[in-house]
């Protein structure tokens, strides 16, 4: 398992991070990865999930847990995960865990989405 979690203080940490993922699945295309993101400026992140598609991943799962809603401005909205080959039953369990932990963690509204970026052929 590898963990792919960088401050985020520069401007280019999302381009690093999916090609640090495209370099891992390029050595060893089974190995479970997973990156953790802010979620924050929505046109940064529609970059970010173009670019993960495109790592040759065979699967990727994103997840993200919502404490504000999306266009709640100069904010941390939320935490995400990529995770490339998760293992087997985590999407499932994920399902279940993801609304208690936004209800639980939602500060101004919670929520949570999870989909496939790279679905199993």
């Amino acid at each position: 398992m590898m963990l792919i979690d960088p401050p985020f203080e520069q401007l280019d940490e999302m381009q690093k991070c999916a090609a640090s993922l495209k370099e891992a699945i390029g050595r060893m295309r089974q190995t479970v990865a997973a990156i953790w993101y802010p979620v924050k400026d929505q046109r940064a992140l529609r970059r970010f999930y173009q670019d993960l598609a495109g790592t040759g991943a065979p699967k990727l799962l994103r997840v993200e847990l919502l404490v504000h809603p999306l266009d709640t401005p100069n904010s941390l909205n939320g935490s995400g995960l990529a995770i490339a080959n998760p293992p087997w039953g985590l999407e499932e369990e994920l399902r279940e865990l993801l609304p208690w932990l936004s209800k639980k963690l939602g500060q101004t509204q919670g929520g949570w989405q999870m989909d496939w970026l790279i679905a199993e052929s």
